[in-house]
């Protein structure tokens, strides 16, 4: 990334001049009462010399009704690009051009210039689908980022982005065999000011556009590699960075205008310059009034917060209409390499290539198909970053707003912050922004309808509503303050080590307890009584399975809801949580009870099972659980006139 550290302007320091305006400047400056002009008052924040920037121009910004000077060319607005002259350096540029009254601002066009992308080429492989809800691409079980979302339970309400236009301002779009279904309009290539349109003009010779988009739009459920968030969103392609991920902020700031002048609804910006100080600081003027523009145009603009483990916001993300994007692991932790601060507005799955904490031989990155440099075909390539992460805040607000297409972009910069998960300390803190996003959640911050999580003590932070149940001897479900989710605490129970000391057949002459090859359990449940008059009834969890055993052994974590009041004990819902499961990283999962509920009492049930001949502790940590009841608004009928 461009370094872009905090702009010191420079001054003028005055030679005296002592022969040839001895006496006459006196006079002047005598009679005038004032000094001359100072040119640098017309200085926009990007005129540090020492930063890398274009030698053969400056911009300037004319004033209102100014006419531009014959050799001056148009970027936007009142912005336009300059020549510097011959023998001129571009600061000499600066002065001479601020001291026109027709010149408004003038500032140098700083180089963008996007860091390297770790990334893994994605082996081919088949997978079955765990849970039977999602689509049936091939590589969808292991987009762990879309499960940690909730995506899938937004897929089921029909999100998915149909009649959006969203803009992916990058380095181009070349669409594979997995994004060739979609929709693409108003493509544009502006690299050095000059304008190309058309597909063939944004042809991606790096292959981070693509991969960009595919989180944001790939082809789903179509059987085939990797899926997409908002699946039938219409792209806006704007390559404005080159083959390097190089650029001209006032390509940048075109390609905003672009977006926002050809009915872009999102516009996705992967990409920033880094910062050591805060906003206006650390800015460029010609990207700020661009921004100003498409956010009064009605864009909903989303950024990269970028990679530079800085507790600086990159630029433009550090803007403050813009939704800064952090990035996280699959642990939803912060990623490593993850900007943070004040400026930070929310955080989705970044990933990271360099770790594999679920255990499924597979780099913990993020997962698309895409074409990099030497590529004589398509792949699925893992990549990491905040570049990752951004498009999953702009193909969740694509999917909303196909929902809700009434809504403004205000409504959904506040449905998205208001659904989030608290991660972190409470409320907004600098390591999350707002939280982490949660797509489906945001779904009652607009619907209108009534969603309400009827469940006590979900959180685990308190101490009321759940029973625990367990085995002779084994020690009771307890709270943990080792893992949580969210908060400071969740519920821990398995089979710890000192129960597991004994061989197979023998008491524990003190507790009574058998040996593992008995078999024994822990469990947690609660009674929910479920009011008649609610529409559907989800069950939401997040758990961490563990276990040191192997897969002969068969234990397992099991989740199941029933009525306890039916003599038949006919069970509402019951799932294996696969039967042995060695991850120890945090999962999530939502069912809909699909049975006869309303009215009735629930008993949600989680428990672990250790059939072990091994003395293998298994465990589980359980946080975040929810039983949400929704009432919906019913659809008004339109009226005869």
């Amino acid at each position: 990334m461009a370094s872009f550290p905090r702009h010191r302007r420079a001054f003028w320091v005055l030679p005296i001049l002592a022969i040839l305006f001895i006496g006459l400047s006196i006079q002047v400056f005598a009679d005038t009462g004032s000094a001359p002009p100072d040119p640098t008052a017309k200085f926009g924040t990007a005129a540090n010399p020492d930063k890398p920037h274009a030698a053969d121009h400056i911009l300037v910004r004319l004033a209102p009704g100014a006419a531009p000077d014959a050799d001056f060319s148009p970027v936007f607005g009142r912005w336009h690009r300059a020549p510097v002259q011959p023998g001129e350096t571009a600061q000499q540029a600066l002065y001479r051009l601020a001291a026109l009254p027709q010149v408004e601002k003038v500032e140098l066009d700083y180089i963008i210039q996007l860091g390297p992308a770790p990334a893994n080429k994605a082996p081919d492989r088949m997978r079955e689908l765990a849970w039977g809800y999602e689509p049936n691409d091939e590589y969808f079980p292991d987009q762990w980022n879309f499960y940690d979302v909730l995506a899938p339970e937004a897929w089921k309400r029909g999100w998915d982005g149909a009649g959006v236009t969203v803009a992916v301002l990058d380095t181009g779009v070349w669409p594979g065999p997995d994004l060739d279904c979609r929709t693409f309009v108003d493509a544009v290539k502006i690299i050095s000011g000059t304008v190309t349109t058309g597909m063939g003009a944004v042809r991606d010779d790096n292959g981070h556009g693509t991969h960009v988009t595919g989180t944001i739009a790939e082809c789903t459920d179509n059987g085939f590699r990797d899926a997409g968030l908002a699946y039938n969103a219409t792209i806006m392609p704007i390559k404005a960075l080159d083959q390097d991920g190089w650029g001209y902020w006032s390509d940048i700031a075109q390609g905003i205008d672009w977006a926002s002048s050809h009915g872009a609804d999102i516009l996705n910006m992967s990409l920033g310059a880094q910062c050591d100080a805060g906003f206006p600081d650390c800015s460029v003027d010609i990207i700020n009034d661009a921004i100003d523009d498409a956010t009064d145009a009605g864009v909903l603009i989303i950024a990269s917060a970028g990679n530079d483990s800085s507790n600086y916001v990159e630029f433009p993300a550090n803007h403050p209409d813009v939704l800064a994007v952090g990035a996280a692991d699959i642990m939803l932790d912060p990623a490593p390499y993850t900007n943070y601060g004040p400026d930070l507005f929310i955080t989705a799955p970044g990933g990271n290539v360099l770790e594999d904490l679920n255990s499924d031989l597979l780099p913990d990155g993020i997962e698309q198909e895409t074409r990099l440099p030497g590529d004589f075909d398509w792949y699925s390539w893992f990549f990491d970053g905040t570049s990752m992460a951004a498009p999953h805040v702009s193909g969740a607000a694509a999917m909303l707003i196909s929902a809700f297409p009434d809504a403004s972009a205000a409504d959904i910069r506040d449905a998205l912050m208001n659904s989030v998960m608290d991660r972190g300390a409470p409320g907004k803190d600098d390591d999350f922004g707002y939280g982490f996003l949660q797509i489906d959640d945001a779904f009652c911050q607009l619907s209108g309808s009534e969603c309400t999580d009827i469940l006590l003590n979900g959180d685990f932070e308190g101490t009321d509503g759940w029973q625990f149940d367990s085995s002779k001897g084994v020690p009771e479900p307890a709270y943990s303050i080792d893992q949580a989710v969210t908060g400071e605490q969740s519920m821990y129970f398995g089979m710890n080590p000192p129960v597991l000391t004994l061989g197979k057949g023998q008491v524990d002459p003190d507790a009574g307890i058998l040996s593992p090859d008995a078999g024994y359990h822990h469990r947690i449940y609660q009674d929910i009584q479920v009011p008649a008059d609610v529409d559907d009834v989800f069950v939401d969890f997040w758990y961490m399975p563990c276990t040191e055993d192997t897969s002969i052994d068969r234990d397992w974590q099991r989740f199941w809801v029933y009525d306890p009041n039916d003599p038949n004990n006919e069970n509402l819902r019951k799932t294996y949580m696969q039967v042995l499961e060695n991850d120890c990283v945090w999962k999530h999962l939502t069912f809909k009870i699909n049975k006869n509920y309303k009215g009735r009492t629930l008993r949600l049930n989680f428990s672990v099972h250790n059939n072990s001949k091994t003395a293998s502790p298994t465990w589980m940590y359980l946080d975040r659980v929810r039983l949400i009841t929704y009432t919906y608004q019913p659809t008004p009928t339109p009226t005869e006139t």
